[in-house]
Formats: C-alpha cells, structure tokens, sequence
C-alpha cells in the first residue's frame, strides 16, 4: 500500500508513470527490474515470462515509485526460475 490507496505488482493503471519516476515508461508503483547494474529496466508486474541471452548480471528487483516512504504493507513474494 501506499498513501493514495493499494496496488500490486502490476502497479496502479496501465499508463506510464512519466518523467521523474524511475521507470517512466512503466506502469506507477509496478514491479520492475533489470540485469546487472547497467541494465535497462523492464516491467515485471504479476507475471512474467522473459527471455535473456544476453544479459550478465544480477537480477535486481524494485517497485517503480517516487516516494518509498509512504509505503506499508508486507511486499511482494517473487519466484524467479532459471533454465539450465
């Protein structure tokens, strides 16, 4: 949760957060993440089935928010599966 109500993994709504978020292109207060430190961002949100051949890295995980200050709650459970 936050100060302006609940959301989830997927964030709140389907538009992009905007500039001065830190994924603007993805959805406000989603689940995001990226490969190595370098990495671009991608949308991970309730599900997600992602491909990588050439990424090195760790996989870092974060919600796309402005202001974590205002957040309470438990947090996200993740799984993360990797193919041989």
């Amino acid at each position: 949760g936050y100060s302006g109500g609940e959301s989830g993994p997927d964030g709140k709504g389907y538009d992009p957060a905007g500039i001065g978020w830190p994924v603007p292109d993805a959805p406000p207060l989603s689940l995001v993440g990226r490969i190595g430190t370098a990495g671009k961002f991608f949308v991970v949100g309730t599900t997600l089935n992602l491909v990588v051949d050439d990424a090195e890295g760790e996989l870092f995980l974060g919600i796309n928010d402005i202001n974590l200050g205002d957040n309470w709650g438990a947090g996200y459970s993740c799984t993360v599966r990797q193919n041989p």
